[in-house]
């Protein structure tokens, strides 16, 4: 069995290399049909490329805050509810529940995701605050991160983001 995965590993390692030897061909063929300038841009692209693919699957899990346990909550209750934040491709997600004691929708958990793909940007979430209003069934939250731009695995620019509002559950 140990066999399989050495030559599996070795396998790998050499379709990576012959993939790398690929690019850099492909490379000196743009250079010399377009020059210098159009191979660079392919080599950046890749880079950028691997970079993306490499950091999607570390993110891939989004950050959740938790706010009661769900062993309060009764069996069977709980949702989970989609807010667009203002209108953006960002979404707030709760999962709410009724509570044990007295029946009220309290939250349990909430997270931020971005919905779609986004190859230039990335929505990094640092708190998400979820309180219930006067009203029955009325939340109020807010949810604070940063929106960095990237390119070719660099950060360009970040700037704050804070989205807040008030939801009814259903």
């Amino acid at each position: 069995m140990q066999y399989i995965f050495f030559i599996l590993w070795i396998l790998t390692i050499g379709l990576s290399f012959c993939f790398i030897y690929f690019c850099y061909c492909v490379a000196k063929v743009i250079k010399a049909k377009w020059g210098l300038f159009y191979a660079l841009v392919f080599v950046f692209g890749l880079v950028l490329f691997t970079t993306r693919i490499n950091n999607t699957s570390a993110k891939a899990e989004p950050n959740k805050w938790n706010f009661i346990s769900q062993d309060s909550i009764a069996f069977g209750t709980m949702s989970v509810l989609f807010v667009d934040l203002e209108k953006s491709k960002y979404k707030l997600g709760i999962q709410y529940g009724k509570e044990k004691t007295n029946k009220t929708n309290v939250p349990v958990q909430a997270f931020s995701v971005t919905e779609g793909s986004s190859y230039f940007n990335h929505w990094v979430p640092f708190a998400v605050m979820v309180n219930p209003t006067d009203s029955i069934n009325q939340f109020k939250y807010s949810v604070y991160g940063q929106l960095e731009w990237e390119a070719f695995g660099l950060t360009l620019y970040s700037e704050p983001k804070n989205y807040s509002g008030i939801f009814t559950l259903k």
